[in-house]
């Protein structure tokens, strides 16, 4: 609550319709005074945007008109309170659904200065605290704009030509009772003067009648699909405003060049300025005729410096991906089509043997969406098991649930640990996909600390999603603290779902602090069996009969054995029919059934050669032929994964692991140079990857290969 609030008269009695204003008593004001001024009902206001870097700029706020006005006793910590109508800057529109005839709309759109009315689409519940400064809104035709705009007698002006339709839909503005408000304020900024020559040059025009909303021209009848407007974006301007002005009248002046004419009001504070023809000045005359040697007006004359050349010549030499010649074409061939459906990057329809999981999931993001509160769930599972393409389907079903109204608007951020440099960069990409805006991580987490503490005007829910959680740790694990924490604050509305391949990371990894924010709502995808792997496989072949039965369920045993991972088996089918399309290497016989085969058939022999090939890749032949202490070192790399499920590990760490194998072996132990010669071979042959420009005991490593390969090469050893 802020002192330098107070009501200005007595309370008055309203016509409320709305169920969002008569739920609780309320006392209704006219006009307020808050921090020395004056705002009444009907107001056109600027609101502070919590979730920008400068809250209360002009850049950066939201605007809208002023309703209702009151008190709400029962909400003690935020009384004042207001109604308010919308109006979204054109920045707040995403760029991939701005309008379709957007170029052709003459005058074209104002980036800085043009508002677009929501209607009663959007709430518009505010506290009476958040509003910095009045404004005033024009509302005129669309084939019109004012000149004046901006900031004009210490009052900023902007303008609406168009509005949102309830089905989202680009229409012209029809008008509203809110109009005169804004034109009456426009005007009584102007002066006695101003007003008799605006009525000298249009006759017997009043200024209201000429500010009055016209008819929709015929021509603009085309209705443009656009989302909702309540994104959080940011001004695009970083010049002060009166740079801004000048930059915002030359744009114009150019645009309308070929006029013979441009209006403007003789009260604009700075006029654009007319290009010279520096070719044709006197001076530029003078000194072609007596071609003086003045190093000024040679330097004037010259069309152009080599420096300037070279950076044209290293601009043109760009590197550009060239277009493709001719389409990519559809497999022609029935095992072309298999090799194409049976691709790890290729969408399936449905995610069988993942039906409960996927309830569970999308059924807590659903409630958390629909209460507007908080929450974290953790999902763990081996690799291959389906867990981001569970979360990626969910998050599907979730926004064909937004379109249809049946939740409202949410944010979607999505994070993987693998593509960061640092954890603490997953600050810098979460503020980033929230605004737009890049800044440095220390700035980041301020910011996000500051958006989910409070509640903006225009908050919307947000669900994060983290892969690959586990490279996220870090010796503090202040990182993972926040993004535990956030969801947890009352006024977030943040749903984080982190996905990590070791089941009882908090367990193990985690300190209790950061353990007991997480949670207890876990969801564990379990390795694959044998008839879930077959039902995946025959799920993307569909009506293909290109198959034998006993392939596919060979395929599935081999798999489910050793990983139970589905990708693996989807490239092990994949490369069984590639071999069956070669002629050269395709057999005449299967020896699961007697006779000849169509050509087109994959048989037990071409998965044996897939199998072959996957199971003696050059990494596992390279295993092992290591020596004895290098398959040590690799499989104290396991154990130590297995000990703290985090792939990268220190060399110490390491070594505390490798003695404990020679003492189960009854070997010797070797010395620490020994091992950082067994280190620095295993890094030579990309069997692991070592820190660079370290070599010492302290240096992190990790594996280059998966630790299934690595179990599997090392007990056929």
């Amino acid at each position: 609550m802020n002192l330098d609030f107070k009501w200005v008269g007595e309370p008055i009695s309203v016509d409320v319709v709305d169920k969002q204003l008569t739920s609780k008593p309320r006392t209704f004001y006219k006009k307020c005074q808050y921090e020395g001024k004056e705002y009444s009902m009907g107001d056109h206001v600027m609101i502070s945007n919590s979730e920008a870097s400068d809250p209360e700029s002009v850049e950066h706020c939201y605007v809208a008109t002023l309703v209702f006005m009151y008190e709400m006793k029962s909400n003690k910590r935020d009384p004042y309170r207001a109604q308010v109508q919308w109006y979204s800057r054109l920045e707040q529109l995403p760029k991939k659904k701005r309008p379709l005839n957007e170029a052709s709309i003459n005058p074209p759109l104002n980036e800085s200065w043009e508002l677009i009315h929501e209607g009663k689409m959007f709430k518009g519940d505010i506290s009476l605290e958040t509003i910095f400064n009045k404004c005033s809104i024009l509302h005129c035709d669309v084939s019109k704009t004012p000149n004046e705009i901006g900031k004009q007698n210490k009052t900023w002006i902007f303008f609406c030509r168009f509005e949102l339709a309830p089905k989202r839909q680009f229409v012209p503005f029809k008008g509203s009772e809110n109009q005169s408000t804004g034109d009456a304020e426009l005007f009584s900024i102007k002066k006695e003067s101003e007003k008799e020559n605006i009525a000298e040059e249009e006759g017997n025009e009043t200024p209201r009648k000429r500010r009055s909303v016209r008819t929709t021209p015929a021509r603009y009848t085309d209705y443009v699909e656009l989302p909702s407007p309540l994104k959080n974006a940011k001004f695009s301007a970083t010049k002060s405003t009166k740079d801004l002005c000048i930059i915002i009248h030359r744009e114009s002046a150019s645009k309308h060049k070929d006029k013979a004419s441009i209006d403007q009001d003789a009260s604009t504070p700075v006029k654009a300025r007319k290009k010279l023809n520096l070719e044709n000045t006197p001076s530029k005359l003078r000194e072609k005729n007596e071609k003086t040697p003045s190093k000024r007006g040679g330097k004037r004359s010259a069309p152009s410096t080599p420096s300037s050349t070279q950076k044209r010549a290293r601009l043109a030499m760009t590197p550009t991906l060239s277009a493709r010649s001719a389409k990519v074409c559809d497999p022609t061939s029935p095992l072309g089509e298999i090799r194409r459906r049976l691709h790890v990057s290729a969408v399936p329809q449905t995610l069988p043997c993942r039906e409960d999981e996927f309830h569970y999931l999308f059924s807590f993001v659903e409630g958390k969406l629909a209460d507007g509160s908080g929450g974290c769930m953790y999902v763990s599972g081996v690799p291959g098991t389906g867990k981001t393409a569970t979360v990626n389907e969910v998050v599907r079903m979730l926004r064909d649930s937004q379109t249809e109204g049946d939740l409202p608007d949410f944010k979607l951020i999505q994070v993987n640990g693998m593509k960061l440099t640092a954890p603490n960069q997953i600050y810098v990409q979460i503020w980033e996909q929230l605004t737009g805006n890049k800044v440095t991580a220390d700035k980041a987490v301020k910011l996000l600390q500051s958006k989910f503490s409070t509640n903006g005007p225009r908050h919307l829910p947000t669900v994060l999603i983290v892969d690959e959680l586990d490279l996220l740790w870090t010796r503090q694990q202040d990182v993972l603290y926040n993004i535990f924490e956030w969801p947890n604050r009352p006024k977030a509305q943040l749903t984080v779902l982190a996905i990590a391949n070791t089941m009882d990371l908090p367990e193990r990894l985690l300190i209790n602090r950061v353990a007991s924010r997480m949670g207890l709502t876990r969801l564990t995808f379990q390795p694959y069996k044998v008839k879930q792997l077959q039902s995946i496989i025959s799920s993307r072949l569909e009506d293909m009969v290109s198959f034998e039965p006993e392939a596919v369920e060979f395929i599935a045993r081999k798999v489910s054995a050793a990983s139970g991972d589905a990708r693996r088996a989807l490239d092990i089918a994949r490369r069984a029919a590639e071999l069956a399309e070669k002629p050269d290497r395709s057999p005449k016989k299967s020896p699961s059934k007697r006779g000849t085969r169509p050509k087109s058939t994959v048989t037990m022999l071409h998965v044996q050669a897939a199998v072959e090939e996957m199971f003696s890749s050059p990494k596992l032949l390279a295993i092992q032929a290591c020596s004895l202490h290098e398959q040590f070192f690799l499989n104290a790399l396991v154990q130590e994964y297995n000990r703290t499920g985090v792939e990268e590990s220190v060399f110490d760490q390491v070594i505390r692991q490798h003695f404990t194998l020679c003492d189960l072996e009854g070997m010797a132990r070797p010395n620490i140079s020994q091992l950082l010669s067994v280190c620095a071979s295993l890094s030579s042959s990309r069997l692991i990857l070592t820190e660079h420009g370290r070599h010492d005991i302290r240096q992190k490593i990790r594996l280059n290969t998966s630790i299934d390969d690595v179990t599997y090469a090392l007990k056929s050893c």
